[in-house]
């Protein structure tokens, strides 16, 4: 009898866990759209102008990963200690969820964008305005005299483009939030039912602790 009681509360466990990661991940999504819509100013827009996609991508998995990092870490020692009080015999079990390499994050090899990009804007700051160059178009120097005139139109374009408050920035910046918003529905949710997506991850991890959890106390 003691035994069934603690195998329902690996069961209840096991909900409460799903539950409480996809509030997690969620609640992060909320406060990262809120962050990466403060970096949507000019001088940052001129590095989305030319694939608005990737941009927003790169941009969003740094905000995140950087929220996370440390909540995911707390949420597993959580899980584990939880799992330790239905019985001690199920330590080692929540234990191997705190794993580190136990979830892989979006883009976890790339360099933390948002420190990149505040020094960025603090180093334009200081720039003199006639010797500032727009981010994003640096590629044109390298083909010299050959498009000189061509990139001085295509910086002017690219400048109009960028004004937020002008009819092009408005729709750079509404693809923007409309590509972040995916990329934290499907790498981060996985409401498109990617296999990968950082809660699908966790929510595999916590089923696979609560069938070894349950199989033990059989």
């Amino acid at each position: 009898m003691e035994r069934a009681i603690k195998r329902q509360a690996v069961a209840e466990w096991r909900d409460l866990q799903i539950l409480s990661a996809a509030a997690l991940i969620n609640l992060a999504g909320v406060h990262a759209r809120a962050a990466f819509a403060e970096r949507l100013v000019d001088d940052a827009l001129r590095e989305a102008l030319f694939n608005p996609t990737e941009w927003a991508t790169g941009q969003i998995d740094a905000i995140l990963r950087q929220a996370l990092r440390l909540e995911i870490k707390a949420f597993w020692k959580g899980a584990a200690e939880d799992l330790a009080l239905i019985d001690p015999s199920l330590v080692p079990i929540g234990e191997a969820l705190k794993r580190e390499d136990g979830l892989i994050l979006p883009n976890d090899d790339e360099p933390e964008q948002e420190v990149e990009q505040e020094a960025l804007l603090e180093t334009d700051a200081v720039v003199p305005a006639e010797s500032a160059q727009p981010k994003g178009l640096g590629w044109i120097s390298r083909f010299g005299g050959r498009v000189a005139t061509g990139a001085t139109g295509l910086a002017t374009t690219a400048t109009a483009a960028v004004n937020t408050a002008s009819p092009d920035g408005l729709k750079l910046t509404t693809r923007l939030r409309s590509a972040a918003g995916q990329r934290i529905d499907g790498a981060w949710m996985g409401q498109g039912a990617e296999p990968e997506a950082v809660l699908a991850q966790m929510i595999a991890l916590i089923d696979e602790a609560a069938y070894s959890a349950r199989t033990g106390l059989s």
